[in-house]
Order: C-alpha cells, then sequence, then structure tokens
C-alpha cells in the first residue's frame, strides 16, 4: 500500500454540537417498527459475536479467506464498515447487553479475569431481559465473560432462558480446561469450563473431553433453534469461542490453506476462520428449514480487534486487540435479514456496540427502554442507509488503576482523541501498536512511531484512517474543545470495579469444574 500523504491543514470552520457527555435518553433515535407489513409475524433476532476477529480476516476484505456464507449473508445484507466496539472481550459485551458505555458501568479496565469476585453488576438491565419482557424466549450458546463469582452473575439471572457453553473468557478447544492465566499457560488452579444451564433447572456440568468444542456448541445451536416454537420470537446470541486463541483447530480445516499460507498458525487461525463460517452456514441452513429465516434479524460482527499475536490481522489498520487504535476497536460485521430494505452495499455510517441495545428493543421487538441508556437507536439508518443519528461516542476512560494504563479517548465526527497510554494494560505494549501486511509468512510489520505513556493523540480518520499522523500540535483549539467534551465523559464516567483475584476460585473446590460461589 503506497505511503499516505500527511493531511493538509486547513481552518476549522464550524463546529455544530452542544458539548454534552450524559447518556441519552431513552427517546433518542428512531422508534420504527421492522417494516409494518411483516407486523403479523415475529422477528427472530439472531446475534453473532466472533472472538478476536481481524478486520481483515473475512472475505469482503481479503479474498484468500475461505468464508462463503459470511459472504453469502453480507450479498443479501449490508456490511458495516465503521461499526465500533470496546478494545477487549468483556467490556464490549457489557456494552452490548447494557447499551451503556464500560466506562459508566466500572467495567472498561481488561477483563474479567478467571478469579475476579465481580461480574456485570446487577443493577443493570440487560438486552435479554428487555426482550424477554415482549415476549422473546432467550438463548445463548457459547462464551459468557461477563462474571461468573456468584449465581447472580450467570446468563439464567441475566435474562436467559438456556445457556450452553464456558464462563471464562478463553478454555481449550478440545479439554476444556483453564488455569487462572487462561488456556495459554498452567498455573496454580486448572478446571473444565463447560456448563450447561437452564432456567429453573439445576446446572449441568458437561464431561466432554476430547470433543472440539466448537462442534459441540454448533450441536446446540441446531437443536435450540429445532426446539423453537417459530411462533415465539427467538432471541439467540452466538457467542463463537473462534478464532480466540489457542490456534487449534481440527486439520482439515487448517488444510483449506495448506497451498497458500505458509506460518502454521496463520493457517490454524485461518482454518478457525472457516469452521466458524461453516457454523453459520448451518444455522441458516436450520433457520430455513424450520421455516424461520425470513422472520429472522442476522447481525454479525467481532468483538474487537485480531491478536497480532495469534496472527490475526487489523490490515490496514493500525493497532492490536486490547489497544484503542482503530485496529484495536474497529470491528468487521453485517446485518442481513427481516427489515433491512437497502441491501448489498458497505454501509459507512458510525456506530457503536452500545447502540444494538435500543435498536433491536425499540425498532425490531416494539418494546420501551425507560431507563438511560448510552446506545441510540439506529435502525433507520441500519435499514435503509441514511445517516445515522449518531456523531460522536466515549470510547474510553480508564485512569484509576494504579500501575497500570492511564488513559481517555474519544471519537468526535472524523476526529479522534487519545490521551495517555492508548492500550487496556500496560502490558500491551510493541509491536502491538503496528500495522502488519499479508500475506502472513512471518510478521511483515510496517512499524508506527513509538509510544510514550503519557502521549496526546489526534487523529483525522477521514485523511488518516490509519492513524500515522498525530495532529495535536497542528489544531490547538479543536483539542482544547475536544479535551473538554472528554473531560464531561470523565464527569459521568466511574472507576474501573477490578478487586484482587479470589483464591477461592480454585476448582478443586467445585468438584473440578470453575463454578461460582466464591464472592
Amino acid at each position: 500500500m503506497a505511503k499516505m500523504a500527511k493531511p493538509t491543514k486547513v481552518l476549522l470552520i464550524m463546529l455544530f454540537v452542544t458539548l454534552t457527555a450524559g447518556g441519552s435518553s431513552s427517546d433518542s433515535g428512531s422508534n420504527s417498527a421492522a417494516s409494518s407489513s411483516e407486523e403479523q409475524s415475529p422477528t427472530h433476532i439472531i446475534y453473532m459475536l466472533a472472538d478476536d476477529l481481524g478486520w481483515n480476516d473475512l472475505s469482503w476484505h481479503d479474498n484468500s479467506m475461505i468464508t462463503p456464507n459470511l459472504q453469502r449473508l453480507a450479498d443479501e445484507g449490508v456490511i458495516l464498515e465503521n461499526l465500533y466496539t470496546m478494545a477487549a472481550c468483556s467490556p464490549t459485551r457489557t456494552s452490548l447487553m447494557t447499551g451503556k458505555y464500560a466506562s459508566r458501568t466500572g467495567t472498561q479496565h481488561i477483563v474479567f479475569l478467571p478469579c475476579a469476585p465481580t461480574g456485570l453488576p446487577t443493577d443493570l438491565k440487560t438486552l435479554s431481559e428487555s426482550l424477554k419482557e415482549v415476549g422473546y424466549k432467550t438463548y445463548t450458546v457459547g462464551k459468557w465473560h461477563l462474571g461468573m463469582c456468584k449465581e447472580e452473575y450467570l446468563p439464567n439471572s441475566r435474562g436467559f432462558d438456556k445457556f450452553y457453553g464456558f464462563y471464562q473468557g478463553g478454555m481449550d478447544y478440545y479439554t476444556h480446561t483453564l488455569s487462572e492465566f487462561g488456556p495459554f499457560a498452567p498455573g496454580q488452579f486448572s478446571g473444565v469450563d463447560l456448563h450447561e444451564d437452564i432456567a429453573g433447572q439445576t446446572s449441568i456440568r458437561v464431561n466432554a473431553t476430547s470433543s472440539y468444542s466448537t462442534e459441540l456448541f454448533r450441536d446446540k445451536i441446531l437443536q435450540y433453534i429445532d426446539d423453537h416454537d417459530k411462533s415465539d420470537p427467538m432471541f439467540l446470541l452466538v457467542s463463537f469461542q473462534q478464532p480466540h486463541s489457542p490456534t487449534d483447530v481440527p486439520s482439515k480445516w487448517a488444510a483449506f490453506y495448506a497451498d497458500s499460507v505458509s506460518n502454521l498458525v496463520r493457517r490454524n487461525y485461518s482454518g478457525q476462520v472457516t469452521l466458524m463460517d461453516d457454523v453459520v452456514g448451518d444455522i441458516r441452513d436450520k433457520l430455513e428449514e424450520k421455516g424461520m429465516f425470513d422472520d429472522s434479524l442476522i447481525i454479525f460482527h467481532s468483538d474487537n480487534g485480531g491478536s497480532v499475536r495469534f496472527m490475526a490481522s487489523n490490515w490496514p489498520y493500525r493497532g492490536n486487540k486490547g489497544t484503542y487504535f482503530e485496529g484495536g476497536i474497529k470491528a468487521v460485521g453485517l446485518i442481513a435479514g427481516k427489515g433491512i430494505q437497502k441491501t448489498g452495499y458497505k454501509n459507512y455510517e458510525l456506530y457503536h456496540v452500545t447502540d444494538m441495545y435500543p435498536t433491536l428493543v425499540k425498532s425490531v421487538a416494539e418494546g420501551t427502554i425507560t431507563h438511560e441508556i448510552d446506545g441510540v437507536d439506529i435502525w433507520q439508518s441500519l435499514s435503509t442507509g441514511s445517516q445515522s443519528p449518531r456523531a460522536e461516542f466515549l470510547i474510553v476512560v480508564d485512569e484509576d488503576i494504579p500501575q497500570d494504563t492511564k488513559v481517555a479517548a474519544l471519537r468526535y465526527h472524523d476526529w479522534k482523541l487519545i490521551e495517555g497510554y492508548p492500550a487496556i494494560s500496560m502490558q500491551q505494549r510493541s509491536p502491538f501498536f503496528d500495522r502488519y501486511k499479508p500475506p502472513y509468512n512471518g510478521m511483515d510489520v510496517v512499524a508506527s512511531p513509538p509510544i510514550a505513556d503519557t502521549t496526546t493523540w489526534l487523529f483525522d480518520l477521514r485523511n488518516d484512517p490509519y492513524e500515522e499522523y498525530n495532529l495535536a500540535d497542528d489544531y490547538p483549539c479543536l483539542l482544547q474543545f475536544l479535551q473538554c467534551k472528554l473531560d464531561a465523559y470523565r464527569e459521568v464516567s466511574i472507576p474501573p470495579v477490578f478487586p484482587p483475584e479470589s483464591p477461592n476460585c480454585n476448582p478443586a473446590l467445585y468438584g473440578g469444574y470453575w463454578s461460582p460461589g466464591f464472592c
């Protein structure tokens, strides 16, 4: 890719906003029904989250990736080219489930660690709870990662009728185990994390050692759809484990890339993505078999940027999962199905993951929201391609953990301000702030300038989407304006809830399984 010229300095003529930072009221955005002609049948919501999927790792961004089922949905629907999440798993999930910025719920710092005696605050109403209020049957399969130290944090207590999957942030794909360090390294503790929970029943500890987890999840998803009464609206949250590390996949999937990818880690990662795509195809087939597909709205996106360490590609964007550069928070995604009127194009309107809560509850499910949230209803923009009602969003305020990252950031129209160290943790160091060129036969780095712990960045994303040029010294008036906006967001943010991990999490205390009971 040719190097981009430095943006020409221009005069800032006018700013058309009032300085505000509080959450939007429940009346924000459109409240139109998905389609007046479709009111007689319920809209099923199939929401699919990929885990650590890179921006460049689907076929519409890199045609060497084999993802025909997602490509078909993208062709039939809308590719979302300007959808933002948080930089890591838990903060994105809390934002999705509550419609509130993670920095306003205390969930913005890193993720919920395996032994953390905390979780998504129980006084916050969830997306699944709001959908249940208007008659939805609610299911989730795969990764939870919203807290598990007590029953009140688990899926059945947060609005889901049925759950099958793992409570933590990751596990071994075959043994379904992890230590307090995750599935990557041995630790003091180790246990199995695979459960089936049905509301009103005793939790089932699943023993399926040697079975590849994604195949287990595939079977359960198809069972849930098969057993569902299609006259009832369904909310199915598919929270894929793929392509989160460890990069381990049955050889037949990696074999698709045997001739094109010489790097073994990248080959396995690519195989994980293709396997995930195959599950998407089976979900579609089952919905069609049940006569539910035409009444289904399908949303798919990554929960954050890809992990360069495990050979994900965020090309051409700068940054890794865990950073607040575009490669860490810009999510590859799509929307397709019922109610989407304009299709077959790339949508560049600005959206944030918090917007999905009010959009699905109000405009798709025709419910109401009476509490304050930060998301705005973007249904009119999603369904017709019209201008998004969102012009800005808080990226993060995370400045209160001693001896760790101090960072605050926002997006305002085409401008992006970052103050402090641009990552979820000081452990995120170079080369995670760089850019990596495909093909992945080694880490071909396009090095970025060195990172200082207290830098202020101002980027013009329209003219510099890859964040190569810091314009903080070029636009002092604009910088001051955005710093005032960020200060206003600081006023309504709360410090992260990030307590020391508890030794009482030890799975040996609970029959060898990661289980609630230690907070």
